[in-house]
């Protein structure tokens, strides 16, 4: 199924996920790389593909990235020179993405793919450590930076020279459970060069998400999600959760 649609250059861009066999787009048909999945007979793990389409509706070309686990794409974004990036997560043990095969830790680990106009892969990232984690939104600023956010539960998350630590989780008697951690939530910008220039990450001590991202002009990043835990800060002042176990935030990040 499709997870993200833009619409660039005259025509259109979709990436998503497919636990076929195989895939066709236009004349071109693509394996999946994922083992069978043997709880349903039949059916495969996630690849991901990325499409893109005329103004017509005619396929242009397609790409596949994928391994022998689930692997998916939740977020896309097309910079001003052309170029895609797509996030998302992969199980794989190893995330084979063309010319590049990122190697994954244990559980889930965040990608940022980069490609040409044209469909070649420019770049391959990969950041993870034992947990969940998982990049939900991208965004390519004008200024040839590229912002990623995402949530992670590993105890440390190293991104670039930054590592981002975690809060154990905490029960309802106030116990906590090392190493069991929550999910927090990060943002992160990278140069044009793709390297990453800072991370943040933000949370309580139970699980926090972030879905959609985006940046201005002037750098300024506004970023959406829920939060589980009883309260959450970003710098500033703690939103605090009401009665609720879901509250919804939105902050913005000044350059």
């Amino acid at each position: 199924g499709g997870r993200s649609v833009v619409v660039s250059g005259g025509g259109g861009l979709v990436a998503g996920r497919f636990r076929s066999p195989e895939r066709t787009r236009g004349e071109e048909t693509f394996a999946n790389m994922s083992k069978p999945d043997f709880i349903k007979e039949g059916w495969y793990c996630e690849d991901i593909f990325l499409a893109r389409f005329s103004s017509e509706g005619e396929p242009v070309w397609a790409r596949v990235a994928g391994g022998n686990s689930s692997d998916v794409p939740r977020s896309l974004s097309v910079g001003p020179d052309g170029h895609v990036h797509v996030a998302g997560g992969f199980k794989s043990a190893q995330l084979d993405v063309g010319p590049t095969v990122l190697s994954g830790s244990v559980g889930e680990d965040i990608f940022l793919l980069r490609f040409a106009p044209d469909g070649t892969v420019v770049s391959a990232k990969q950041f993870g450590a034992y947990g969940d984690n998982a990049g939900w939104s991208v965004f390519a600023g004008p200024d040839g930076r590229t912002y990623l956010a995402g949530d992670f539960s590993a105890g440390v998350l190293p991104m670039g020279d930054c590592e981002l630590g975690n809060q154990p989780w905490v029960d309802l008697w106030g116990l906590s459970y090392p190493p069991k951690y929550g999910s927090e939530v990060f943002v992160a910008s990278l140069d044009a060069g793709g390297i990453v220039e800072w991370a943040a990450g933000f949370g309580g001590w139970d699980s926090d998400y972030v879905y959609s991202m985006a940046a201005d002009a002037q750098g300024n990043i506004y970023m959406t999600g829920e939060f589980c835990s009883p309260s959450i800060s970003f710098g500033g002042e703690a939103l605090k959760a009401p009665d609720s176990k879901h509250s919804m935030f939105v902050v913005k990040f000044g350059q």
